[in-house]
């Protein structure tokens, strides 16, 4: 009969099954207790392994006689339920759960770790993962063909929460690392080339949530993130450089005051996204300081002068004004906080 069953109608009768077996089996078991206590105990201390606990004879037998020929159908079930939840179907997640507990608690007591979990890792997580794989590596070349990259990171992540939520619902937490593996390598690692392109878009477009939603993908990956440091550095730099040009532009000389306000609208500008986009990852605040200094140091107005401390002598001339008695401040602003900021630089 059970093998007429299909899918939520098979896992029905078999976590019914099951949770009846349970039952009468720790019945049982609290009924052989002085069984276990003396005869068992004496036979396995004998060194005869094929004598067990009552309530882990009750699981070989369940293993040999209802599980072991309707395996494929189980997992099989499970998996067309875990699919249809992944697409948006509502389905008896109390179903998947039972029957994959039933696969754990197949293991026996006093064996080691991963032997308690060898029914489970055989019969259901392999095929799992599998198909795990199989089903994001579709759905992300599918989504890309039909979404800009901005979107498709929101779905990743979207996708990886709902993996990670998959394992507090109903999965072993031994899968939890390996699961998060497979899912970081469909995608985010195998779309990475499109996120650098991208990326050089999402910074010219002050685009900083999605900014930020990439740096959370990429940081899963220990190679992520030097190649985005790289980008980000360049940009910087690029962005710092125009702003210095366009200060001095058609001017005989420049103004301290518009230099130093183009330097520091730079750094905050890029220091507000390292903070809130890249989490204060050091690796982010180091890229920042290296392109600041690259292009505060060495642009148009130095190369003009030829004279590589003309931004330290523009900076003091400005401090200079600043604390002059006649210089004035405009409304709202505070001297020490002016000369805080300038500090920075």
């Amino acid at each position: 009969m059970e093998k007429d069953l299909q899918d939520e109608l098979l896992l029905e009768h078999y976590t019914k099954q099951w949770s009846d077996f349970k039952f009468s089996s720790r019945v049982l078991n609290g009924i052989c207790q002085y069984l276990n206590r003396h005869w068992v105990k004496r036979k396995r201390e004998e060194g005869n392994k094929r004598i067990y606990e009552i309530s882990d004879l009750a699981l070989v037998q369940w293993n040999e006689h209802m599980l072991s020929p309707l395996t494929s159908q189980v997992t099989k079930a499970i998996l067309v339920l875990i699919e249809k939840e992944r697409n948006g179907e509502l389905v008896n997640t109390g179903l998947i759960k039972t029957a994959i507990k039933s696969f754990v608690e197949l293991g026996l007591k006093g064996h080691a770790p991963e032997n308690k979990l060898k029914v489970y890792a055989q019969n259901f997580e392999h095929h799992f993962l599998a198909e795990t794989t199989c089903f994001y590596t579709n759905e992300s070349s599918s989504f890309l063909q039909q979404n800009p990259v901005p979107e498709y990171l929101k779905q990743a992540q979207k996708r990886l929460r709902e993996e990670m939520d998959r394992c507090d619902k109903y999965l072993d937490e031994s899968t939890r690392f390996e699961l998060e593996q497979k899912c970081v390598h469909v995608l985010v690692e195998k779309h990475l080339e499109l996120f650098f392109a991208e990326f050089v878009n999402l910074l010219d477009n002050d685009k900083n949530e999605d900014i930020g939603r990439m740096y959370e993908l990429v940081v899963r990956l220990p190679t992520g993130l030097q190649h985005l440091k790289n980008l980000l550095e360049n940009h910087i730099k690029s962005v710092g450089l125009k702003a210095v040009e366009a200060c001095g532009r058609g001017k005989e000389s420049v103004d301290p005051k518009e230099y130093v306000k183009a330097l520091l609208e730079v750094h905050k500008k890029y220091n507000d996204l390292v903070t809130t986009s890249f989490d204060k990852n050091p690796i982010f605040v180091q890229a920042l300081d290296k392109a600041c200094t690259a292009f505060m140091n060495k642009n148009c107005v130095s190369e003009s002068s030829n004279n590589t401390g003309k931004s330290p002598e523009l900076l003091a001339k400005y401090c200079n004004l600043l604390l002059k008695k006649s210089s004035r401040i405009s409304a709202g602003e505070d001297l020490e906080s002016i000369l805080s900021n300038v500090m920075v630089i």
